[in-house]
């Protein structure tokens, strides 16, 4: 999995990818990789940094017109033909942008709560009863699937979002890592089958884990 820290970003584009956008007032986007497309049309699996129009005005320069679009959050740095966008002042912008393309969020305070595929929200949630985390589960996702994890990390402040290449792969590695640990658990003596509750029997029966799995 791609890890890119806001902290530390500078995205680099050719400034002639947005002449069009601003000379003909349309909206545009720019994902996390600095790739400039109409708005709207970026892949759900790259993450955005920017998305909005850019207002010509006779009264600037160009670079000048460039500075005022992009706003001070971004911190655009025009040069000849190019441009640098250090995004790190945007970074709760650029939250909201990837609210329905991530995959989940993961909180300074509260770690991972919910991952917004209902799929993998169903596993994770019949995965609780037998002690297994949202956090243990996103750092094996994280470690084991394709995707983008945007973050922003100073050494005291800690957030940010995944965005997952393949859901169903994802699933799948799930599912396996769940049902490996609950076997391990069980097989290790930290689970009594004799004295499972409700939420355990039922978990067992989602992930279609039988007797014989660690009986052998």
């Amino acid at each position: 999995m791609k890890e890119i820290n806001i902290k530390d970003l500078q995205i680099n584009f050719e400034i002639s990818q947005i002449l069009d956008f601003i000379n003909e007032k349309k909206e545009f986007e720019i994902d996390i990789f600095g790739t400039v497309s109409e708005k709207n049309s970026t892949s759900k699996k790259r993450p955005l940094v920017f998305q909005g129009q850019i207002e010509s005005n006779s009264m600037f320069d160009l670079p000048q017109i460039i500075a005022n679009g992009f706003g001070q959050n971004y911190k655009p740095q025009v040069n000849a033909n190019s441009c640098t966008l250090i995004p790190v002042g945007a970074w709760q912008t650029i939250i909201d942008l990837n609210q329905s393309r991530m995959s989940y969020f993961d909180h300074q305070t509260d770690g991972v709560e919910v991952f917004e595929d209902k799929v993998l929200e169903n596993i994770g949630w019949h995965a609780i009863p037998f002690n297994i985390n949202y956090r243990q589960i996103s750092v094996f996702l994280e470690a084991s699937c394709e995707g983008t994890f945007v973050f922003y990390d100073n050494g005291m402040h800690f957030n940010g979002f995944v965005i997952l290449d393949d859901i169903d792969d994802a699933k799948e590695k799930m599912t396996a890592f769940v049902v490996n640990e609950i076997n391990k658990k069980i097989v290790n003596g930290e689970i009594d089958t004799n004295d499972l509750d409700d939420d355990q029997e039922e978990s067992l029966a989602f992930f279609n884990i039988k007797g014989e799995m660690w009986k052998s």
